[in-house]
This record gives C-alpha cells, structure tokens and sequence, in this order.
C-alpha cells in the first residue's frame, strides 16, 4: 500500500494489560512507517495502573469504560463521532469490546476492523450472561469488514461459540517491541525464583497460584514467588503471609527484571495470548503453566505445560526446560510491530479497493 493511510485506532483501557501495549506499538509503527494514525482509549478500572502512553496521537474519551453505563456509552458515542468527522480515516480498527461495540456503531461508510485479544465469552460469567454476550458479538461481527485474533487458539474457539464464520478471521500475532539484545537469565541469588505476571481476578486462578506455591515450599528450602499484579483477589495471597510470596503489584518495567527468575508460571483457566510469556522466553525465562488456550499457542521449546494441577505445576518449575537462541530469535520477528503492521496495511488495502463486507 503505497499512498499514506488515516488509520483510526480505539481501545477501551490503557492499563499494563497486552490489548494497550499492542495498541501502543502499532501506533508508533504506522507512525514510523509514515501513515497517520490517531488512537483513542477510554478511562481505567478502579484500582488499575496506566500503561505510559507516546505524547503525540492519543486522544482519551470521557465515557468509554468496560462497565455497562448507558450515559457513558452516549457521551463516548458522540465523542467519537466527532473524532471521525474530524480526523476522517480511512480504517476504524478496535480493540477489546466496549471499544469494539461504540466503534462499530460510529463507523458509517469507514471499513471496520476489529481485533480479539481473547474474549469473555465463556469462563468469566453464568450460562445466560455469556450466552447474551455472544449474541452480541455474532451482530457486532456482522458490522465488521476485517476480524483477527492474536492467537490461532482464540479464533477457532470464536468459531465454536458462534461468533464469526470459518475463514472469517485472519491470525495476526501480537504487535510486541522487543530488545534487539535482552538481557538474558541469569543466576542472581541461590533458591528458586519463580514469577507470576496478572490482574489477580477470578480467571487467573490465584487460588492455584497459592497451591503451587504451598508445594514449592514443601518442595524446595529456598524459594519466593515474584506476584506481579493486582486486582480484586490479591487477597487471596495476602492472606497467606506463611508463603514466600514477594507482591511486586503492577509493574511497567517487568521486561527488564525477567532475567533474573528461574521460570514464569502461569495458572489461567485462559489466555489470548500472554505478552509476558513472550517477553520471558525472549529473555530466555522458560514458561510453567497448564495446557489451556494461549498457552498452548506457545507450546514449544521453553514451554512446558502441564495437567492444571498445583503438584505437576510445581514439579515442572523446579526442572523448567531450556530456551533456545534460535527460538528468540523467532519470537522477535515473529512480534515485529513494522511487520505487523504492514499485514494489517495490506488487509486494509483490501478493504478500501473492494469496499465489501464479508458476512459472518
């Protein structure tokens, strides 16, 4: 795609999560690559930290939030129209699903695209709740001209549920800026020093992080679990100060400490796909977890999943495998936001010469 593109990006939070670190560096690719690009988030959750943001092309929105509030939602709405009308892209492409509702609703006569970093389409909520959801998304993906997903795992699950047809959906692998030359594991003290990454809420199993724990210490005479994170649960693991957990809370500059752990453990019922395990094998940390979705995307050398069960999780980081350089390597290529970013340019092309939405 030769000629400059006007590339509208929203997405509902600009918290530490990997939905805004990808916004983020997609926004300084398209830059970078010469196209205009202006992105729009809303406000955080209560007790969430914000992700630093670039100082130029972010607009934030008063009323786009994940929670359900209808004045919220009509402030949000009429706010980016305005954006639209003013800033007149050629692709409206959103993140995350408040996001991906209002832009739908907004993107009249502008191609849509719209990515999934995971879903909460099962798992989070009752039968009911979740069933209404997905009716939801099925009608929002009807609306939208391009669908990806950052992992092979989230959209064949999308198509289990109902939500997009086979072959409406395009793999496109999380934008991710890594080090040309990480710093990489290393012995820093004696003991085993394990690290966990997460929002402490009910889908990331903090009550299995704490039974993996109780058997490490059984386990092994020196060990402490690195909790970076926080949220409604985190006490869950405060209560429980006779474990060797060391609460680091929400941590902007986790890339650059991961050399110093033996292993990142994982205990999710699900995953999109984690950029903290990708950060950590880039890092040459191995992964822990269980055999779930987005993990198992990453199932190869360094990665070591097993039964979702606190002994075999816990066996498995006192002996994690190796990372190999040439897997590295390919993590770096394969997150490369300039690349990334150029695929999207060429569906978007795609979308602007045909001007034809696909039916889901």
């Amino acid at each position: 795609m030769g000629a400059a593109v006007r590339v509208l990006r929203i997405l509902t939070r600009a918290n530490l999560g990997g939905p805004a670190r990808q916004v983020v560096a997609l926004h300084e690719a398209f830059r970078q690559l010469g196209h205009e690009h202006l992105s729009v988030v809303g406000s955080l959750g209560d007790g969430e930290t914000e992700l630093p943001l670039p100082d130029h092309g972010f607009v934030r929105v008063r009323g786009l939030v994940t929670r359900i509030d209808p004045a919220g939602d009509l402030i949000a709405a009429n706010a980016l129209r305005r954006i639209v009308r003013d800033f007149r892209p050629d692709v409206i492409h959103t993140h995350t699903a408040k996001a991906g509702m209002l832009g739908a609703a907004v993107a009249r006569r502008v191609p849509l695209a719209h990515t999934y970093h995971g879903h909460v389409l099962k798992d989070y909520f009752g039968r009911a709740k979740s069933a209404a959801f997905r009716i939801i998304e099925r009608r929002l993906c009807r609306r939208r001209d391009l669908v990806t997903c950052v992992s092979e795992s989230c959209g064949r699950e999308l198509v289990e549920l109902g939500v997009i047809a086979p072959g409406a959906w395009r793999h496109v692998p999380p934008a991710l800026r890594l080090a040309q030359a990480p710093a990489l594991r290393h012995e820093v003290a004696a003991g085993l020093r394990i690290a966990w990454c997460g929002r402490l809420v009910p889908i990331k199993d903090p009550s299995l992080l704490v039974g993996v724990t109780e058997e490490l210490a059984r386990l092994v005479a020196r060990v402490e679990v690195h909790v970076f994170g926080s949220g409604p649960l985190s006490g869950v693991l405060e209560d429980r100060s006779d474990l060797p957990f060391v609460l680091r809370g929400p941590c902007p500059d986790l890339p650059e400490l991961l050399a110093g752990f033996d292993a990142m453990l994982f205990t999710s019922k699900r995953e999109g796909l984690p950029l903290a395990a990708v950060e950590a094998l880039h890092a040459g940390v191995p992964i822990v977890g269980p055999r779930v979705r987005g993990l198992l995307d990453l199932e190869g050398p360094g990665v070591r999943l097993v039964a979702r069960d606190a002994g075999a999780l816990a066996r498995s980081c006192l002996d994690p495998p190796r990372v190999p350089g040439r897997r590295r390597e390919l993590l770096r290529t394969t997150h490369d936001p300039c690349r990334i970013a150029r695929a999207l340019l060429e569906e978007y092309g795609l979308l602007r010469s045909t001007d034809a939405r696909h039916q889901v």
